[in-house]
């Protein structure tokens, strides 16, 4: 998925303890996003908000690709919205049942609704693609319309169709993030359609994807980390 982003080249600081600022004004390209292979995963374990900041750039909460200084409680709702999905689609790939009877809330005959207290969103029961109807007290279908409302809704802000030229000169149309947190939710749109693997890097300890191009025995997130790796166990074997 190719996204560079952009990050001030002097950091990023907190004013008046409610908004995350540039420091110069200068932005210069993030090429470190392409290592970040779920990158999400760390924004919504990220307790600090201006820590990710300086290491990513702003969210892009308005939508335009160098964003404007960012609200720190905006910065969390955010995270909130897109780590509701994650914790979503984690659920039903463990069958994790409990979480899902806690969160997806049955009321009425035709009425289910997901309800995690501070995010409320009413479901539609009605038909599934294939014709078949979705039965009272089901919880995976209603959790995949969670999931494809709360994506496709961010998706509308944070990225967009391009026609771009591909490594072999070919102009294809392509979906393209417009923002870091369009990159991010992009992302969470990749595992669910393509069901991603997602594995620990045994080096620095990064998430990352192991996508259709990925070995399924891969250790590292990045040449780097293997390099790495393969040299302090040549040290410890002498």
């Amino acid at each position: 998925m190719d996204y560079t982003g952009w990050i001030d080249e002097r950091g990023y600081r907190e004013e008046d303890e409610e908004w995350l600022t540039p420091t110069s004004g200068i932005y210069i390209p993030n090429d470190s996003l392409q290592k970040h292979t779920a990158l999400y995963r760390e924004f919504i374990h990220a307790e600090q908000p201006l820590d990710f900041t300086n290491a990513f750039g702003l969210l892009g909460l308005d939508g335009e690709p160098v964003p404007a200084p960012e609200k720190i409680t905006d910065w969390k709702l955010a995270q909130r919205k897109l780590a509701s999905v994650v914790k979503l689609w984690d659920a039903i790939q463990s069958n994790d049942r409990k979480y899902l009877r806690k969160v997806i809330k049955w009321k009425k005959e035709r009425s289910v609704m997901y309800d995690e207290g501070k995010d409320f969103w009413l479901l539609l029961e009605g038909v599934r693609p294939d014709g078949s109807r979705v039965k009272r007290g089901e919880l995976i279908w209603p959790a995949y319309q969670y999931i494809e409302m709360r994506i496709n809704h961010a998706l509308d802000k944070y990225a967009a169709p391009r026609m771009v030229f591909t490594d072999d000169n070919e102009l294809k149309l392509r979906i393209r993030a417009k923002t870091l947190l369009g990159h991010m939710w992009l992302q969470v749109a990749d595992v669910v359609t393509y069901d991603m693997k997602e594995r620990t890097c045994g080096w620095c300890g990064m998430p990352f994807q192991l996508d259709r191009n990925t070995r399924a025995d891969r250790k590292w997130c990045s040449d780097s980390c293997r390099v790495s790796a393969s040299r302090q166990r040549r040290r410890t074997s002498k």
